[in-house]
């Protein structure tokens, strides 16, 4: 290792004793720290301030919400950590919030709607919810005893390289926040899975527009009229002012033959066009068709049996092809 490598590394490992560093304590037993857990008057009122918080119903198990909180890198018998139970949770939720993308956005390019459903259910993400919920993670000069009701970790310095076991306070809390919703799911049912995931993570607003990548707009319209048999797009002049002034504005607006596909407003002709090109590419893959029922609203079970449906299902109406080809 280089002498720049050594010092590298020494400087971020001591700026990082502070909010980073390894928590001391490694046991098997995990039982008895779900047990010593409930037995705290102190650590059984953070968690069922917390349960209150989230909005969870009093059906909602104690003990479980302990385990959501006691990290797999904690305690080594799977059994009494959150492992599975934020593996149940991982599924329902990339596959709810997947579905709402694809049927809300159906022409979004598969690099968007990965882009969105990591920015609902990404690391940061969750990490984010996990301090609007008050969810605080064990720090490294706190015992044991101290740290009940928070997230029990193994926490690792924010290196290049990580040993295995050892994972940062984003993914602790990302863990927690999906051991929870497991739970919500075997505890509480489908229905319930669905609204917590409605009220806690697609209540974040995120703007497809920020998720697109278009840095040749003119090239990108052309190709995408190409492809869906329309004509060459061409750009006229809606409007203008004070063309010989200092400050001149143009109003173009991109068609394809008689349809006008999107105009742009700029102080150069050829921001405008630059412009009018983004917007229509823009109202094309954004476009959000209207509707009422998600597919999975027809999986909904109760009491053991799948109630009929309203209204007969009817798929999305528009789904069109949604990669940028340049």
């Amino acid at each position: 290792m280089s002498f720049i490598s050594r010092s590298t590394t020494t400087f971020r490992r001591s700026i990082s004793m502070k909010d980073y560093a390894r928590v001391r304590w490694y046991s098997n037993s995990g039982k008895s720290l779900i047990e010593n857990i409930l037995s705290s008057k102190i650590a059984i009122s953070k968690v069922y301030t917390l349960k209150k918080r989230i909005g969870l119903p009093e059906s909602y198990p104690m003990k479980v919400l302990v385990q959501a909180l006691i990290d797999k890198t904690v305690v080594q018998n799977p059994q009494y950590s959150n492992e599975k139970l934020w593996s149940i949770g991982k599924v329902f939720g990339d596959f709810y919030v997947l579905e709402y993308i694809k049927c809300k956005y159906p022409r979004l390019p598969e690099e968007a709607v990965h882009g969105m459903q990591n920015g609902w259910m990404g690391s940061k993400a969750l990490s984010q919810l996990a301090t609007i919920w008050g969810l605080e993670v064990q720090r490294r000069e706190e015992g044991l005893q101290e740290s009940f009701g928070k997230v029990l970790a193994k926490r690792a310095d924010p290196e290049m390289l990580r040993k295995p076991g050892e994972i940062y306070k984003d993914e602790a809390a990302r863990r927690a926040i999906l051991a929870i919703l497991g739970g919500v799911y075997l505890h509480q049912g489908f229905n319930d899975t669905k609204k917590f995931i409605n009220d806690h993570i697609l209540s974040k607003q995120l703007d497809p527009r920020t998720m697109l990548q278009l840095q040749w707009p003119r090239r990108q319209l052309s190709r995408l009229c190409k492809r869906l048999s329309l004509k060459e797009p061409v750009y006229r002049i809606i409007a203008e002012t004070g063309r010989k002034s200092r400050e001149p504005v143009f109003v173009i607006g991109a068609y394809s033959g008689h349809h006008l596909l999107g105009q742009g407003q700029a102080s150069s002709l050829n921001l405008a066009e630059q412009q009018a090109a983004y917007n229509s590419l823009i109202s094309y893959y954004i476009h959000s068709p209207p509707f009422r029922q998600l597919p999975s609203d027809y999986l909904e079970v109760n009491d053991g049996k799948i109630p009929k449906a309203s209204e007969p299902y009817t798929s999305i109406p528009l789904v069109s092809h949604g990669q940028l080809v340049i």
